[in-house]
């Protein structure tokens, strides 16, 4: 990470702050074994790494985007990049707990033996990481502002570093000019390589002639491919902290990870961020376990094969239809509070009492065996019910089935609403 980050440009601010007694617990946690740092990671200290890179973020992007729905995209995929960072800094520290005999070191001798790591990964590397996050975020905000502005300025010029030993490989782009949507913008732009201090323009100047570049050559520092502007994110999960493959995360528990072959796609990988709700938001192992074994219990209770009615009032549904996978997939869903999306599925009249309807949204198509068809064949379409839970909106997801029943599917949160959002219509459901 030393090496990577070596040629990082000065800080952007001075406005960096980190509350170092979280690393004192952090510390004592994974001293006392109460974190299994192979797998999991410490809350606390996730939230401080969290809200270090969410203010990196409100600091680099422009006033139109700071409380848009993109600004919320940018933080929920930083919250990724976080846990992976967390969970790094914590197997650094845990590979420091023993002696040379194999024993456990006393906790001040495990302290002091973590200072260096302690050190490099907030003093250091997140000092980095913060003012690169600034930066990327900022570029991302312009990048938007391009598009947007293209019937005007439809081209974007690629404007000289101002760093006093600027390096090679981006010199072959000073002062060329492409058109906003070309493709060069995906893989390329100022800020992809660590430290880079070049700019660019929007421009109604015609587009230079670049067949002469080479650009394939020229590749993004591991961590900042991509465009933020359109994926979302501020650190690629090609970054050192994240995993080469599926079968080597951390986060991966499935038993099966060593034969299948699953597609990396760390952003929306449902392992790590049931990983960062059980760590982060105050589900305690005990908690935890005893909400699992509540969950099994009600599940139980369903007679296999059939279906429990609930009947809830509301003036589209009134009764609503659960069987054991129902309760199964319910639970299976990343959801930020995991408690509460466990409790939610035993009392759904209670649910529903502080819920109000949405919209509604008709099933995807996807393509099988060469035909566009139903994802869902057995649904209608779908209802969305907006309720508040721990101080933040989430989303009651329905099904409506052909035969007519309403069956519960998943909550949603910001980060899975996200792409939800658009396909939902805020009008009544057909034949309501």
């Amino acid at each position: 990470m030393t090496d990577l980050y070596r040629n990082e440009a000065d800080p952007v601010t001075t406005g960096f702050t980190f509350d170092m007694s979280v690393i004192e617990k952090a510390l004592k946690n994974i001293h006392s074994r109460k974190i299994p740092t192979k797998v999991a990671i410490d809350g606390d200290l996730f939230s401080e790494v969290r809200k270090v890179m969410s203010s990196a973020i409100d600091t680099g992007v422009q006033a139109p985007d700071i409380q848009s729905g993109f600004a919320r995209e940018l933080k929920q995929n930083a919250d990724v990049f976080s846990a992976f960072k967390v969970h790094r800094m914590g197997r650094d520290m845990a590979s420091r707990m023993l002696d040379e005999n194999g024993n456990l070191k006393p906790f001040s001798q495990f302290k002091k033996d973590t200072a260096d790591i302690v050190d490099h990964h907030v003093n250091r590397w997140l000092r980095t990481e913060y003012d690169t996050a600034v930066r990327r975020a900022h570029k991302a905000s312009e990048m938007r502002q391009f598009i947007e502005e293209a019937d005007v300025f439809p081209n974007i010029k690629w404007l000289p570093s101002t760093a006093i030993h600027p390096r090679e490989s981006h010199i072959p782009f000073y002062l060329r000019i492409w058109p906003v949507d070309h493709p060069f913008w995906d893989e390329h732009k100022p800020g992809d390589e660590w430290g880079c201090q070049c700019d660019w323009e929007a421009t109604d100047e015609p587009p230079t002639d670049n067949s002469d570049l080479e650009v394939e050559e020229v590749k993004p520092s591991p961590g900042l491919a991509g465009n933020p502007a359109k994926t979302g994110q501020i650190f690629s999960d090609d970054h050192p902290y994240f995993p080469a493959e599926c079968s080597g995360c951390p986060f991966n528990t499935s038993p099966l990870k060593i034969i299948t072959n699953q597609k990396k796609d760390c952003y929306k990988c449902k392992q790590i961020l049931r990983a960062i709700s059980e760590a982060v938001f105050k589900a305690t192992p005990k908690q935890l376990e005893a909400s699992k074994k509540m969950v099994a219990e009600f599940k139980e209770s369903i007679p296999k094969g059939q279906m429990k009615v609930v009947k809830i009032e509301d003036k589209i549904i009134d009764e609503l239809h659960l069987s054991r996978q129902v309760v199964k997939g319910w639970c299976s869903h990343p959801f930020k509070f995991v408690l509460e999306r466990n409790k939610a599925i035993i009392n759904l009249q209670k649910l529903f009492e502080k819920a109000t309807y949405y919209g509604w949204a008709e099933d995807e198509t996807v393509l099988i065996n060469g035909a566009m068809k139903p994802k869902h064949p057995d649904t209608r379409y779908w209802l969305y019910y907006k309720v508040v839970i721990n101080g933040e909106e989430a989303y009651i997801c329905i099904k409506r089935l052909y035969d007519g029943r309403y069956v519960p599917y998943c909550l949603d949160d910001q980060r899975s609403w996200h792409d939800t959002a658009p396909k939902v219509k805020q009008e009544l459901p057909p034949e309501s």
